[in-house]
């Protein structure tokens, strides 16, 4: 977008008719006076931690979530990782999320909440500096909106530093002037620069600050169709993916995998709408037309009926006669209920919660748009979804769809089903089953329990998947959870494992890019929806590009509770349920030669030649078999290799039946191996090769 000077600002202020701005600074401030209420300043000092925080669920809310999602006419700070807050409750319930130089959550409370303290007093008394040089109070927008709200007068709701430079620069302020200054500082700056200006006498700061972003928004973006015509800008689209997501939340749903949830995008002529369906009654109807949003539609029980208009659609809860009832908003009023009409809404929505709370999935899972499931539940993906469109949208069910009449069990469709719980495996059994004893498979499960990320290292032939994939089951069995394998290799990439983009073919013809979930989100998402430990392994884990494959997960692996954001767009998080095995093959590459930013993330356990494991199994598969001289030759030939990370395995005559099959065994494979190893040294190799070693394997007389 072209930038205008500041003459051309100045002069749209004074011709800018301020009445068209009453409906929303009412709002605002209705919004600001709610939240003064609830949480009063002069409570601060002592506020509890569960009013503050997100993840806690009140009937009146919590501070954050009114912030997030409850005050977007005060300017919006939502979007991006619940880390801006610092303090938060986990959404899986496992507890707190606080940083790590606290102890626990109440003490890292105590200091954000002391610095939020201090922070208003500074403000009271100037010192600007000083705020923005406080280090605990989380994201700087979230600081800037917390003393907009109760200092009104003294801060613009700008919160982002870059809306800041930009707005600034339209001013004339060069970055010299500014950019050395604090967010707080380059608030105060605009303001004061803006107050000194006879357009803008009797201006309030909300006012102030919808006319900016009127008058040239730094993040606006061309909207594609469908979109043009559903929404007037960004920020409406933004505020309908918010009230969907909001919405959402209420029902239980977090994100679009769980099976229950489907979201539609509908077109009747010249109206657009998207629509939220749980399990198989409709809960949501934004609906725009001619390029702006126009209502919304929701959910009421009968008893909460006020207000608005009933379009005499219903859903009834056959077992007990209960309804609720679709009724229709014009979208001022949908923009803030108030709070009654809202706990009504609230109401119909735990209703309809707990209708459907033994379901598994909804019958139309599978034509939910998932472009547009993504970017409601991360808002970094919005911008990609509204400036590129979608593509044809799944065909919706007819309106009246009612289960009056209807047995539940019609609507659950078995192929989302979660599986049951996977029969136990027990330690003793995955023992047995490897030739192992138990203390050491024990030993192994308790390094990956504690670390969550194990590598299983050690020459060819000792069995790396094969233990992997028992260990696995053992991690997984008595739940819900599943194992899944990727391999890696040379050409395997962080587009195959994170994310990257994908051509897929327009109907009309053409080519559209789509940024594509790879192997490892889509593990994640899967996982989500599971109680139990799912797990990932990670075959020949060397033989890739180990940080370019891996990219921002190289961070989380190290930091499990933290929330990246991802160079394509989105963010990556990895379910406290998940734990990663690799295997790594030592004769391809030294565990020595593994970037020891890589190696501090992993536990690494070691996978070394087991002659006992061979003589277990042959003493339960192959009773007729005598492996003792077999293992004197591979000790024999392990002794000449003199490297264990290249040392000949034993899995290569794990086999039942082995004595018919040892000639052609050695022959075809072990001499290979030891041609290459011995290159430069052919009078090792002909001493191990099979004419001369067979009599001491069998325990035959020697020639």
């Amino acid at each position: 977008m072209t930038q205008q000077d500041s003459q051309t600002l100045f002069q749209q202020a004074a011709q800018f008719d301020r009445s068209t701005l009453i409906e929303r600074v009412a709002i605002a401030e209705r919004q600001r006076a709610d939240i003064q209420r609830l949480f009063p300043l002069a409570d601060w000092p002592a506020l509890a931690l569960e009013r503050y925080a997100l993840g806690v669920r009140t009937d009146e809310g919590t501070y954050c979530h009114w912030l997030e999602f409850n005050s977007q006419e005060l300017g919006g700070i939502g979007g991006g990782s619940a880390v801006k807050h610092v303090v938060y409750k986990k959404k899986d319930g496992s507890g707190w999320y606080f940083p790590k130089e606290y102890a626990n959550a109440t003490d890292a409370w105590q200091a954000v909440r002391g610095e939020f303290c201090r922070a208003f007093d500074l403000l009271r008394d100037g010192h600007l500096e000083a705020i923005d040089a406080l280090p605990n109070v989380g994201n700087k927008a979230l600081l800037a909106k917390t003393l907009h709200i109760y200092f009104p007068n003294d801060v613009l709701p700008i919160y982002s530093g870059a809306h800041l430079a930009y707005f600034l620069e339209h001013l004339g302020i060069p970055e010299s002037q500014y950019g050395q200054l604090g967010r707080t500082q380059q608030n105060r700056l605009l303001l004061t620069t803006l107050r000194a200006r006879p357009e803008f006498d009797g201006w309030s700061n909300v006012e102030i600050a919808f006319f900016l972003y009127q008058f040239s928004n730094p993040g606006a973006f061309k909207l594609a169709a469908p979109f043009d015509q559903m929404f007037a800008d960004q920020d409406e689209a933004n505020w309908a993916f918010d009230l969907i997501a909001d919405t959402a939340r209420k029902l239980g749903v977090t994100s679009g995998a769980d099976p229950r949830f489907a979201l539609f995008y509908r077109n009747q002529g010249a109206r657009h709408s998207l629509r939220t369906n749980f399990g198989m009654w409709a809960t949501l109807d934004v609906v725009g037309e001619a390029g702006a949003l126009t209502e919304v539609l929701v959910l009421l029980l009968e008893t909460d009926a006020q207000g608005g208009t009933p379009t005499g659609r219903k859903f009834t809860e056959r077992a007990t006669g209960r309804q609720v009832f679709v009724y229709r908003f014009p979208i001022a009023v949908a923009r803030d209920f108030g709070p009654s009409l809202q706990a009504g809404i609230d109401r119909a929505l735990e209703f309809v919660k707990g209708r459907f709370s033994q379901w598994k999935a909804g019958r139309m899972k599978h034509l939910s748009n998932k472009a547009v499931e993504a970017a409601v539940f991360d808002p970094s993906l919005r911008k990609g979804l509204l400036t590129s469109g979608l593509g044809k949208a799944p065909m919706l069910p007819p309106d009246e769809l009612d289960l009056d009449d209807e047995d539940p069990r019609d609507f659950v469709i078995s192929d989302p089903l979660p599986p049951e719980p996977s029969r136990s495996y027990s330690l003793e059994s995955c023992a047995a089953d490897l030739c192992a004893d138990v203390e050491t498979i024990q030993t192994w499960v308790r390094h990956i329990e504690r670390k969550r990320q194990a590598v299983l290292y050690g020459p060819p032939g000792t069995g790396k998947t094969f233990a992997a994939g028992k260990l696995a089951k053992h991690l997984v069995s008595g739940g819900d959870g599943f194992v899944e394998l990727v391999q890696f290799h040379p050409a395997y990439a962080y587009e195959d494992f994170i994310q990257g983009l994908r051509p897929q073919a327009r109907a009309e013809g053409g080519l559209d890019y789509v940024m594509v979930k790879g192997r490892f989100l889509e593990f994640c998402d899967k996982a989500r929806t599971r109680t139990g430990r799912c797990v990932l392994i990670l075959d020949e884990f060397n033989r890739a590009n180990l940080a370019r494959v891996l990219g921002e997960l190289m961070y989380l692996l190290e930091y499990r509770d933290e929330t990246a954001p991802l160079a394509g767009g989105g963010t990556l998080s990895i379910p406290n349920n998940v734990v990663i095995l690799g295997t790594m093959n030592t004769a391809d590459r030294s565990i020595a030669l593994v970037d020891h930013a890589l190696r501090r993330r992993f536990a690494f356990i070691a996978v070394q030649p087991n002659y006992e494991s061979l003589r277990r199994y042959h003493a339960r598969a192959n009773a007729d078999f005598d492996p003792n001289g077999l293992i004197d030759v591979l000790e024999q030939v392990n002794r000449e290799i003199g490297d264990p990370n290249y040392a000949l395995g034993v899995s290569f005559f794990m086999l039942p039946g082995v004595a018919g099959l040892l000639p052609d065994i050695w022959r075809a494979e072990i001499e290979p191996y030891l041609e290459e190893y011995f290159f430069d040294k052919p009078g090792t190799v002909s001493g191990l090769r099979w004419d001369k070693v067979k009599a001491r394997i069998f325990n035959l007389p020697s020639p």
